[in-house]
């Protein structure tokens, strides 16, 4: 394995993770919301 894939791998996993917590983020805010205007059962 070269340092090149390394890096790249560790950039990627990098990349990964920022859109999970965007993810995370989206779907918070996205609770937050429902609370805010109450139960949608």
């Amino acid at each position: 394995r070269t340092d090149e894939e390394t890096s790249l791998s560790k950039s990627n996993a990098a990349l990964i993770e920022r859109a999970h917590r965007k993810i995370d983020l989206s779907d918070t805010y996205r609770i937050h919301q429902q609370k805010e205007a109450g139960p949608s059962l």
